[in-house]
This record gives structure tokens, sequence and C-alpha cells, in this order.
């Protein structure tokens, strides 16, 4: 087992927490709705800088509407990550310092406007993973090709972009991708658009 899964394993999502985020984000007649719009900018291992460790960063615009639970004992609210967080902004507000430990970016509620839906955006930075899980990266011995895909099973998911990581809690996803030009990007959605050709 590697270190990085070592330490994830000890951040896991209770069941408890669980429950306090899915209310905090759902109404009193059940409804909820998450979206996150997702600018990812990948690279070949050769493109990477040498004091970098980081292979992908992104943008994430994250909408969901806050629902106060005055009857909840430990309200608490956060985004999952595995990876590198360099700036939150909460309603067009910039935070000039927030927490994030142990893989858990904590979104202060005195910041969301109760039952109004909220916009969260973060620049971040992650690592590809070579264990299968993430956003996986292989070279492979025969071709010299990078091949990358996603494996997002619970609780990985948070190994590309801060995400409330939880199977109960499904979202709607805009992806743009940033790759290099000679790499093909595959989705399970159909393509909207592809900017290849215009630039």
């Amino acid at each position: 087992m590697s270190e990085d899964t070592k330490n994830q394993k000890n951040a896991p999502l209770t069941r408890e927490q669980a429950q306090i985020r899915k209310q905090l984000i759902t109404s009193s007649d059940g409804a909820y709705l998450v979206n996150y719009k997702l600018l990812l900018t990948i690279r070949r291992e050769k493109d990477k800088l040498e004091t970098d460790k980081h292979d992908f960063e992104g943008f994430l615009e994250c909408t969901f509407t806050y629902h106060p639970k005055p009857d909840l004992k430990d309200p608490h609210l956060f985004l999952n990550f595995f990876g590198t967080i360099d700036q939150l902004t909460i309603n067009s507000t910039t935070l000039d310092q927030f927490t994030f430990d142990n893989f858990r970016l904590t979104i202060p509620l005195d910041k969301l406007l109760p039952d109004k839906e909220n916009t969260i955006t973060i620049l971040f930075k992650g690592e590809y993973n070579h264990s299968g899980v993430g956003l996986h990266h292989y070279t492979d011995p025969t071709d010299q090709k990078e091949y990358l895909y996603t494996q997002f099973e619970p609780y990985d998911c948070n190994r590309l972009f801060p995400c409330f990581d939880q199977p109960d809690l499904k979202a709607v996803l805009d992806l743009t991708v940033i790759a290099p030009d000679e790499w093909i990007v595959l989705s399970n959605e159909n393509e909207i658009e592809n900017l290849k050709s215009k630039v």
C-alpha cells in the first residue's frame, strides 16, 4: 500500500459525516442539486517542470443550495480532495484563509447564503495516480505513449477534483479538458465542442 493511500485511509468519510453533509444541501422536501463546472489541464510527463510535483491543475465552479438545519448537533460542510488547494472563493469573495486539512476543504457556513444557490470556485492541483484509482497514468513500454483514465468508484473521485464525494450525492458535471494536441480525449458523454481545429 502506497503512502498516499495509507494517508487517505486515515481520513475516511464516515456515515454520520455523509448524512450531515447531505442534510445541509437538501431541502425539507428532499430535493437537492449539485453542479460542477470543471476545467482540467492535463500534460505529458516531459512537459512537467522538474520543480513541480503536480501533474495537472484545474478550476472548479461548484453550485449548490445551502439549507441550514438548526437541529443538527454539529453542522459542517466540506469538499473532499486529495491534492493541493491554491484558492477558494465563495459567492465572489476570495478567502484570505481557509481550512484544508486531512483531505477536506471546509466550507464556512457563515459565508453561505441560506436557502439560496451558492457558488464556490477553487483553483487546485493534483498528481497522476499509478495504482488504478483517481486519474491513473501509464506509459506503455511498447509504444512509449502515455495513457490516462479515470476510476471514480467510491471513494476516489476526490483524487481528481474537489467534490462532495459520496454515492448518494449525484451531480451534474460540465467538463472541459485542455490536453496535448496529439492526445485523444474521450468521455462517456457526447462532446459538445472541440476547439482543437480552431486553435
